[in-house]
């Protein structure tokens, strides 16, 4: 039965919650010939995307939100190498400009339909040099598009052209002279700002014309060599420019501030003793401005009062390429140190570091999302990189590498996701986009003694999509699949879905849920085994990672001896230990790894001698079978021909092999374990045997018996317990001879077999006694010596130890000869 309610819970945030590690791409795909690369990108209200740039060809791309090529144009006539700018007009219509270099070519203007169909393609110039940078739509559609001209020395140049192609006006400033940033105001005035075009002869410039292409203010400041990078019209109608020179010009990093309507300037300053520039700038709503800034071998990050006096101005080593500011007033900027490693810095509101954090790529542009995250383009090779608000990598992606090819920009869609484009000599014109995703991620659950624990999966989701401005909800099905752990056996199947709800969720905080998917405990030693959940159907998101790994891992199992049996040399009776696996509620399990367990085990110090008197040499199997509970080794006993004490056999097991990661251990968490066994002895006999007859006359004592310590078979045992062995006899009713008349016997009636392992046998020596008839004389008649065994006993813990049951054993005779 499939379990149809859903068990989650949803986790909203803490600082210290773990972020999803992942965007998925929706796309990365190289659309131009190798040698060029896309500058520019912008996305239409339907997220269709355009790119435009060259290196070998002016190069135009449109293609949908997933990457489908809708057209893609090569354009190399008329000097194109590359277009630098682009816009789409109140028609929907593309505008894209750029041009050669200062000396080849001619600044170019194109226009596009919808469809790639060319409406223009006009050349601005004699074929001697210059380009546009920059290309504006007014309010009533006409176009503006800025650069510098081909002329010797080349100017910066303002060109207006109308919707059909008509040029309003083509006006050249100054000189030595590239513009390079601008903007229209709301009456359709212009104001373009540029500088020194590479030569290191131009001047910083700032320049108003009106929408006929009057002059209302052109500006010059700073030394030669100088330029702005960066404007901004401020919310009090004033103008914002920022810029420095490069280093060797004196130009240190600058700001100036002018009037609108007459170009007074308001403040012109820098904010270095060496030569730097500004390279990004960021204005609040107040006018407060911030602006980062590269010199040699350090960053500058500046935060200015609207009147130009400074809140704070902070160095850092490296240089700053990048800064956006945050509603909150907190700044994150962007760059490098030394070239070789990125870094990323975020200041308060007060300069105060939030934090620094460096890293291995050294990065170029930036974006700043509305809920804190920031995306960052390494200087070199196409990677993208994502923090999070307080400064942690969430991901370093990168997306191939092509030598000298690198990320040129880096935009964001209307919905939310994340485009970045470049190229180079390697590789051509490359786009890639990324999404937010949603994954799962694996976990290791222990499987419970008895009764159910949960497995907690969490399903994550990188942000939100947004339909409209608006974020959208995301919604993902899921159940669980079956692996080498099955459903109802080890697991509750289970299925469900989530929605994620924006408004449940902190911005800038974790977006996860999770869920929970009841393991169940057996009796099986099993190792580890593994199902999956499995994400599908998601809405408003790409799956990132569709399957959740359940590893489940057994508790460890308890090896412990269940039992034995004692070894015997008779008829070499093996030794056996038994052994059982077992919970540790002492509950017994059944091995379902596939394979045996193996058990390793060795003979510890026991009285019994390895390879003496038992088989050490090979070492068998010790096992519980698969399927089995219990398992049994059998040891080898060895015969010998000595009579001992029972000897103790200790067996120690010392560790296990098991397949699949078995868990397996011994009692109280102990290294080892060991069980005694005893080999006990064979049974031994005791025999009395004549030695020999004697003559009457000879009065010294002879030996005439023999009692002897043997095995079943006859063979003679040694004595080697220790103790002696003590047999008692007496004279039999068939002797002739009588006990103390005719004959003595020096032992008594019990005599000893040594224990000292010298001695398997004793002798019983007789005395004769010489008798004389009624007449005196020497009784010289032949007599018979009869001796029978009555009884013997021997050490306690020896082997059975009795009188030969054979009778002709149990008793002898010996001749007293008279004559």
């Amino acid at each position: 039965m499939k379990l149809k309610y859903l068990l989650l819970s949803i986790s909203i945030a803490g600082s210290i919650a773990t972020y999803a590690q992942e965007m998925p791409a929706v796309f990365n795909k190289s659309f131009t010939a190798s040698g060029n690369a896309y500058k520019k990108a912008i996305v239409n209200d339907e997220e269709e995307i355009f790119a435009i740039g060259g290196g070998k060809d002016g190069v135009i791309t449109k293609c949908s939100r997933n990457g489908e090529v809708i057209f893609n144009k090569t354009i190399n006539k008329g000097g194109v190498v590359a277009y630098n700018d682009i816009a789409i007009d109140r028609n929907g219509n593309l505008l894209v400009v750029g041009g050669g270099s200062i000396a080849y070519g001619s600044a170019r203007i194109t226009k596009l339909n919808v469809k790639g169909e060319p409406i223009f393609d006009k050349s601005i110039g004699q074929g001697t040099g210059g380009y546009f940078t920059k290309v504006i739509v007014d309010s009533v559609n006409n176009y503006i598009a800025i650069g510098t001209d081909g002329s010797k020395p080349s100017k910066a140049r303002i060109v207006k052209m109308s919707a059909k192609g008509d040029i309003i006006f083509d006006k050249g400033f100054g000189s030595h002279n590239v513009y390079t940033d601008a903007a229209i105001d709301e009456d359709g005035n212009i104001i373009a700002v540029g500088g020194d075009v590479g030569d290191n002869e131009g001047r910083a410039r700032i320049t108003k014309i009106s929408p006929a292409g009057e002059v209302v203010f052109d500006v010059e400041l700073a030394r030669v060599g100088s330029s702005f990078t960066k404007v901004v019209l401020l919310s009090d109608n004033n103008v914002l420019a920022v810029g420095g020179g490069t280093y060797g010009t004196t130009n240190p990093c600058r700001i100036a501030k002018l009037r609108s309507d007459d170009g007074q300037v308001i403040y012109d300053k820098p904010y270095s003793a060496v030569d730097g520039r500004f390279t990004d700038v960021s204005v609040n709503q107040d006018g407060g401005v911030v602006a980062c800034a590269e010199e040699y071998e350090q960053g500058r990050i500046v935060r200015l009062r609207p009147d130009g006096t400074e809140i704070y101005n902070k160095t850092f080593r490296g240089a700053f390429h990048a800064l956006k500011m945050a509603p909150n007033a907190e700044v994150v900027a962007v760059g490098d140190v030394d070239k070789l490693q990125g870094k990323i810095v975020k200041l308060r509101a007060d300069g105060n570091v939030v934090y620094e954090t460096i890293f291995d790529v050294p990065v170029t542009k930036m974006l700043l999302t509305e809920d804190g995250e920031v995306y960052a383009l390494s200087a070199k090779g196409y990677n993208l990189l994502k923090y999070s608000p307080s400064g942690t990598m969430m991901f370093n992606k990168n997306f191939g590498s092509y030598g000298k090819s690198t990320f040129e920009f880096l935009e964001q869609t209307p919905s939310g996701e994340i485009i970045a484009g470049g190229g180079g000599l390697e590789d051509g014109g490359r786009l890639v986009k990324v999404t937010h995703g949603v994954m799962i991620n694996d976990v290791v659950v222990s499987e419970p003694i008895n009764g159910i624990a949960n497995a907690t999966m969490t399903v994550s989701i990188t942000g939100f999509l947004r339909k409209k401005g608006i974020r959208s909800p995301v919604s993902v099905a899921y159940k669980t699949v079956e692996g080498t752990a099955k459903a109802q056996a080890d697991y509750q199947e289970t299925e469900g879905s989530l929605l994620f709800v924006p408004a449940d969720y902190v911005i800038g905080s974790p977006i996860t849920q999770t869920i929970q998917v009841p393991v169940l405990a057996d009796n099986f030693m099993e190792g580890k085994e593994a199902f999956e959940v499995s994400l599908a159907k998601a809405e408003n998101a790409f799956i990132t990672k569709a399957k959740g790994k359940v590893t489940i891992i057994d508790q460890p199992a308890v090896l412990k001896f269940i039992g034995g049996s004692d070894g015997a040399e008779k008829d070499l009776v093996p030794l056996n230990y038994y052994v059982g696996i077992f919970k540790q509620d002492n509950t017994p399990l059944i091995n379902k790894t596939g394979a045996p367990l193996k058990i390793d085990y060795s003979f510890r110090n026991g009285s019994a001698v390895p390879g003496v008197d038992f088989v050490a040499s090979t070492k068998p199997v010790f096992s519980i079978d698969n399927e089995k509970s219990e398992g049994a080794i059998q040891v080898k006993v060895k015969d010998d021909n000595a009579y001992e004490l029972k000897k103790s056999v200790i067996l120690q097991m010392t560790g296990t092999t098991a397949v699949n990661e078995t868990s397996v251990g011994f009692e109280g968490g102990a290294a080892s374990t060991a069980r005694m066994q005893y080999i006990i002895d064979q049974p031994a006999y005791v025999s009395i045997v004549k030695l020999a007859d004697r003559n009457a006359s000879v009065t010294a004592p002879s030996a005439m018996f023999k009692i002897v310590l043997t095995k079943a078979d006859g063979k003679t045992l040694t004595n080697c317990t220790g103790d002696d062995v003590n047999v008692v006899f007496a004279v039999d009713d068939s002797s002739t001879a009588v006990l103390g008349k005719d004959f003595a016997i020096l032992e008594g009636d019990m005599i000893k077999i040594m224990g000292d392992c010298d001695n398997a046998e004793t002798v019983l020596k007789v005395v004769t006694i010489n008798r004389r008839t009624q007449d005196g004389k020497l009784d010289l008649s032949d007599k018979t010596i009869a001796v029978k065994l009555v009884s013997v006993t021997g050490p306690k813990d020896a082997g059975m130890l009795s009188i030969n049951p054979n009778e002709k054993q149990q008793k002898a005779s010996a001749d007293i000869k008279g004559r």
